[in-house]
């Protein structure tokens, strides 16, 4: 997967820095979805190395971003897969570089 994609530091920073509040006013923040399963996210693409903190990242964003909708675990990494690896209308495969260099800076 060619293009533009995040570095362990940086996929870390933002995963630490990312938070919701659940139903009980509670805040949580930091990872939701461990590295490994993040993984599931890129499975079937090749040449994944360069993406894997892609993964982690994009899904950990999905997760706290839809926390408070019910989905189970593999639900959640079943939109983020879709809405970050598998979206036609955006062709660069740096989806997720540019969905937080959009968001952050």
């Amino acid at each position: 997967m060619n293009g533009k994609h995040l570095t362990e530091q940086v996929a870390k920073q933002l995963v630490n820095g990312m938070y919701h509040t659940d139903s009980k006013k509670e805040v949580i923040f930091g990872e939701l979805i461990t590295f490994d399963e993040a993984q599931e996210l890129i499975s079937d693409k090749p040449n994944t190395e360069h993406c894997k903190w892609d993964a982690y990242a994009a899904a950990n964003a999905m997760a706290h971003d839809i926390a408070n909708v019910n989905l189970n675990k593999n639900q959640i990494l079943n939109i983020a897969k879709s809405f970050f690896f598998k979206d036609e209308d955006f062709s660069d495969s740096s989806k997720v570089f540019w969905y937080f260099e959009w968001m952050l800076f």
